[in-house]
């Protein structure tokens, strides 16, 4: 199974040049979901072919996706070969267990791209319950209208379509992502366990959304750690739940934009000091004061 990029425009970059910029937002759109890929491209004029793998998975099941790079718009296919009933199998056994939770993933992607398409077996995913999955497609297409805005188009059409595609296909309930231990929480710390390690498929996504529209800066000390210890410190960010969970009820619907935030971990430390946690206008005059 491959990845296939090809371009129906003049490009700005070389192929090569083209290659590790859309390689770069691969990384940054794994780096947000905690997930790491094997990957290896063969290039070919302004074509690129690529394999994926995902660590978790075992070889040599891959993911296959077709990237077009349009006029102005970016459309990206998942193909599956022939071999990949095994990874069929698993996927519809995750389906049955996700199920609300994938038509949940799926209506906001719809919202944050021009095309959205699931089929199964050549139909629109509806149930899935009642059918052996012989076939699965998902076309994900988003438009962007600068130059500048050209590679963040593709992260965000990238991080809608890996979303699902993980949903499906790793069933690991925990993050990827550095924790805050019990010893540095106190008294608050059984709260902060069920916002920091919950379900997977709960967890990464929203914390992606947040990181791909907030970045992965502070938004208490505006520290970027990468900055500040280097490479050690690259992608280490906090996700806040800005409405604690205690207050979220069962029919609580999270919008991972207004109710989380990123904070670095001992700016994430302080705001749960207090119950309920300090609010972030608080959290900067106390900044602010210590300058």
């Amino acid at each position: 199974m491959r990845v296939k990029i090809s371009t129906l425009r003049v490009m700005t970059l070389y192929p090569e040049e083209r290659r590790r910029a859309i390689d770069e937002q691969l990384q940054l759109v794994c780096n947000s979901l905690g997930v790491s890929i094997e990957r290896q491209y063969l290039t070919s004029g302004h074509d690129f072919e690529v394999n994926i793998r995902l660590p978790e998975l075992p070889k040599p099941y891959g993911l296959g996706i077709h990237i077009g790079d349009d006029y102005l718009s970016w459309r990206l296919e998942l193909t599956l070969d022939h071999y990949s009933g095994a990874m069929l199998d698993r996927m519809q056994l995750s389906f049955a267990d996700r199920k609300e939770l994938f038509f949940s993933f799926e209506r906001l992607a719809k919202e944050r791209n021009n095309k959205f398409s699931v089929l199964l077996n050549g139909t629109p995913l509806e149930s899935g319950d009642d059918t052996i999955w012989r076939e699965f497609n998902l076309v994900v297409s988003k438009s962007y209208s600068t130059e500048d805005s050209e590679f963040s188009s593709l992260a965000a059409c990238l991080l809608d379509f890996f979303c699902l595609i993980l949903l499906l296909l790793v069933d690991e309930t925990e993050w990827n992502s550095p924790q805050i231990s019990e010893e540095s929480l106190g008294e608050y710390e059984g709260a902060l366990s069920r916002v920091q390690v919950n379900k997977y498929e709960r967890n990464r996504y929203n914390r992606a959304l947040c990181l791909s529209y907030y970045g992965f800066a502070c938004r208490g000390c505006s520290n970027i750690l990468e900055e500040v210890y280097g490479p050690l410190g690259a992608n280490v960010i906090h996700v806040h739940h800005i409405v604690p969970v205690s207050q979220m009820g069962s029919s609580y619907r999270l919008d991972p934009i207004k109710d989380l935030i990123p904070l670095c971990p001992n700016c994430h430390t302080i705001v749960h000091r207090e119950n309920p946690p300090l609010l972030m206008e608080d959290l900067k005059k106390i900044f602010n004061k210590s300058q």
